[in-house]
Parts: structure tokens; C-alpha cells; sequence
């Protein structure tokens, strides 16, 4: 018996593991694209199954045992060349597919929003029966839902009756139970109104008390500095379907770093968060932390899913993103006053400004407004930019290190003149600025 050629019973499993793949990957797209009639995605079917039966030509079939392979030395030759230019031209495809992905998002978008729109929740009379169970993070247990089961059973102890509850439907059940908070549009506010018997409002408390309404609401200028600072392709319009929780670039950079940092401890490494995930590690991660990369995996999971709840075209959440974020994020606590959340609230307690004065100061900047309200704009930018710089270590940046504070606004101005983002006449001005901070040891709560 001849003794086999045995080098294609090797590479047998990975030419059909890469064909799979290819198809898998490929075809979806190629076939909708030609089921809506048009010529160039039938064209790419064609192209595609000729890829794929030129494939099984050269792919050789499994073999069993010692079977004698009768062919000449330059036919075999011959063919394992042309087997590799095979594997080539699939790896140029599969690389073709993962950037034209990470581009355009079309199959993270038809799957997200799927599997997102299964995810629902109704209002029925008395107590649900099925219970979801809430995480414990920051803003779960500030607004009580983590406690949310020992609320109900005292109040039915004390003889109150539940007359309504949400029950979750679909999958909603079935992602909490794997780790993923219950995917919703999450309120930014939450306090205690009362109201007489004719529906007129006689006390209302909100918290944080000083919020942007609307994404319009907020000047463009804090729009763009903010995402300067954290995640600058966010509102990219261009790319109408984009998944907010991932920004691949950024993504990779940090996993880089994170590897090289295995031979350099010293070496810095800058994170891959967007706002999206910073959104969710902030609500709904154990001490508004993440401590494994399990947790960073449940965040991008929930961030995508709750991205996509209004259907694939995802410019709207992600302005829904950068509105929630400047109305929420954490800045200390303030003596007496208790924790500080959102800018809005972060102006008041640490500066003692209005948000709607901020507010009307830095929409002038769109215009050609008074030259001589360049120094109050330059004021007032420069307290935005505090706060920004300033979420990730409040308690050090806003009351140890004031002096580190201000000099990194310096630096950060410096950056936003020579990208274009503010001119130089007011960031001259903003350098020239220092911070004063409020000295009052309780600021009022209105």
C-alpha cells in the first residue's frame, strides 16, 4: 500500500472550519442584498458561491487510515498552492468583513435590536409573581430598587395592598437571570410629588434637582467638550446604526497597552469605556466600579442592548447617552448637602451657579454675541471643564487638589484651541481664570 499524503489530512479541518466561517459570516449580508433586486448584491452572491465551489475543488475530502493518494509530484505541488491562495483570499475576506462591521454595525444592529425588542415589560393589576432581580450598584440602591422586595413586604405586613406592578415579559427574564440589569429607558430624576384630589401639585422634591430636559437643551459647547474628553465619535451621523458601547480603535489601544503593560508595570493605560459603558458601570456595577473583565463584558452587553430598544438607527440613544451622562454623573458630596450628581446640580453645590445661567451664557458662544461677555463665557466654560475633569476623582480633585484641578483645565484648554473646539480669544480669557469655589457650608437645595 502507498504511503498516504498525509499533509491534507492535516489542514482537512481547518479549510472546512474557515469555510464555515466564511459562509456564516459572509452570506447574510450578500443574500439581502440580492433578495432586494438589485445588481450589485447579486453580483456578490455570484461572486460568493464561485468563491465557495472553487473551494470544495481544492479543499480535499477526509481521509480514513492509510488510502493511497495517486497524483504526480507537480500536481500536488500545484495544489497546495493553490489551497493556500485560497486561505489567503478568505483571510483578506474575513478581514474585509470585520472592518466593513466595525464601520458600519448593520449585523450588530439587526441582532441587538432584535433580541432587544423581545425585552418588554406590562402593567397589571396586583403583585407580579415573577420578580427580576435588581443589581447593586450606585443608582440601584439610591433609588431603591434594589430594596425594592423588602419595600412591598413591609407595606403588606402593615396591611397596604399592591394594586399594580410591572410584569417582565419575553426575554427580559431570561438576560436578568444571566447577570444583565433589566433593559429599559432609565429615568435620570426620582423624588416625591403630591398632589390635592384635582391633580394640582402642593409638594414636589426631585433629585438631582437641576437637570437638562432634552438633548437641545444643552449647549453645543458642553456637548463638545465632553466628548472631546471621553468618546469623540459618538455622534458621528455618518454611521446611523453605530453601537455606542464599543469604539473599536479605542478598544484596541487599550487591550495594546493592557499587554504591554505585562512587561512594563509602569506603563500607563488609557481605557476603552465609552459613555455608553461608563453609563452602566456607573448605575449598575458594585461601587460604580469595575472589577473584572466578566463586569466590562455584562456592561457592553447591557449598553448594546439598551442602545438598540428603539430599533437599529441609534443617533437618538446616543444623544439620549450624552444627556443622561451630564445629567448623572457623580461629583463628591459636599458638607451637609449630601452626594452630588449631574452637572447641573455639580454647578450649584461646588460653584454656586445657576444651570440655566451656565445654560444661556455658553448658548451665546454659537453666535456673535457682546465681546463683553467673553469673560463671563470664559468663566463659566472653565467651571464645565472642571467638572468634567473632575467625575473620576471628585473628592481629591474638588476639595484636596484644587491647585492640580486648575491646572489640568489649563491643559485641556490649550488642547480644545488647537483642535478648533473653542477660539483663542476665550481661551486666553479661561486661562486667566482661576476657580473659586463656593464657600458656604451648606448650599440651599432650589
Amino acid at each position: 500500500m502507498n504511503k498516504p499524503f498525509s499533509y491534507y489530512d492535516n489542514i482537512q479541518p481547518t479549510l472546512s472550519f474557515l469555510r464555515w466561517i466564511f459562509e456564516a459570516a459572509i452570506y447574510p449580508s450578500l443574500a439581502l442584498a440580492g433578495n432586494g433586486g438589485r445588481h450589485e448584491g447579486s453580483m456578490k452572491l455570484r461572486t460568493f458561491h464561485a468563491i465557495l465551489a472553487l473551494w470544495d475543488w481544492l479543499a480535499p475530502a477526509p481521509t480514513k487510515g492509510y488510502i493511497a493518494v495517486h497524483m504526480s509530484q507537480r500536481t500536488r505541488k500545484r495544489k497546495k498552492t493553490y489551497i493556500w491562495l485560497a486561505i489567503t483570499v478568505l483571510l483578506l475576506l474575513l478581514a474585509w468583513f470585520v472592518q466593513d462591521e466595525t464601520r458600519s454595525s448593520i449585523r450588530q444592529a439587526r441582532y441587538f435590536s432584535q433580541l432587544a425588542g423581545e425585552m418588554t415589560y406590562r402593567l397589571a393589576e396586583g403583585e407580579t409573581p415573577v420578580r427580576l432581580s435588581a443589581p447593586s450598584g450606585p443608582y440601584d440602591l439610591r433609588l431603591g430598587y434594589a430594596s425594592l422586595p423588602t419595600f412591598s413586604n413591609r407595606l403588606i405586613e402593615n396591611d397596604f395592598l399592591v394594586a399594580r406592578q410591572a410584569r417582565p415579559f419575553g426575554r427580559m427574564k431570561q438576560f436578568n437571570e444571566w447577570g444583565l440589569p433589566p433593559i429599559y429607558h432609565e429615568k435620570v430624576q426620582a423624588g416625591l410629588k403630591i398632589l390635592d384630589r384635582d391633580d394640582r401639585p402642593i409638594f414636589a422634591q426631585l433629585f438631582p434637582r437641576r437637570v437638562f430636559n432634552d438633548f437641545t437643551d444643552i449647549p453645543p459647547i458642553i456637548v463638545q467638550i465632553l466628548l472631546f474628553i471621553e468618546n469623540r465619535h459618538l455622534l458621528d451621523s455618518s454611521r446611523p446604526l453605530m453601537n455606542p458601547a464599543i469604539e473599536w480603535e479605542r478598544l484596541g489601544l487599550a487591550l495594546l497597552d493592557r499587554g504591554l503593560q505585562t512587561f512594563d508595570p509602569e506603563r500607563p493605560s488609557p481605557g476603552g469605556s465609552t459613555l455608553a459603558t461608563q453609563l452602566e458601570k456607573l448605575r449598575h456595577s458594585e461601587n460604580g466600579i469595575t472589577t473584572t473583565a466578566q463586569e466590562k463584558l455584562r456592561q457592553l452587553l447591557s449598553a448594546s442592548f439598551r442602545a438598540y430598544l428603539d430599533g437599529e438607527e441609534t443617533l437618538s440613544a446616543r444623544q439620549r447617552i450624552v444627556l443622561d451622562y451630564i445629567n448623572s454623573i457623580p461629583l463628591g458630596a459636599f458638607h451637609e448637602y449630601g452626594e452630588v450628581y449631574g452637572l447641573g446640580d455639580g454647578l450649584w453645590v461646588w460653584y454656586g451657579v445657576a444651570l440655566d445661567q451656565a445654560t444661556e451664557v455658553l448658548k451665546a458662544l454659537g453666535s456673535k454675541s457682546d465681546p463683553a461677555l467673553v469673560p463671563e463665557q470664559a468663566l463659566s466654560l472653565k467651571q464645565v471643564l472642571s467638572l468634567f475633569l473632575a467625575h473620576r476623582r471628585p473628592t481629591e480633585l474638588l476639595i484636596k487638589e484644587r491647585d492640580a484641578l486648575n491646572e489640568k483645565c489649563d491643559r485641556y484648554l490649550r488642547l480644545l484651541a488647537k483642535e478648533g473646539i473653542i477660539s483663542e480669544d476665550l481661551k486666553t480669557h479661561a486661562l486667566g481664570v482661576r476657580l473659586v469655589f463656593r464657600k458656604d457650608p451648606r448650599p440651599h437645595r432650589k
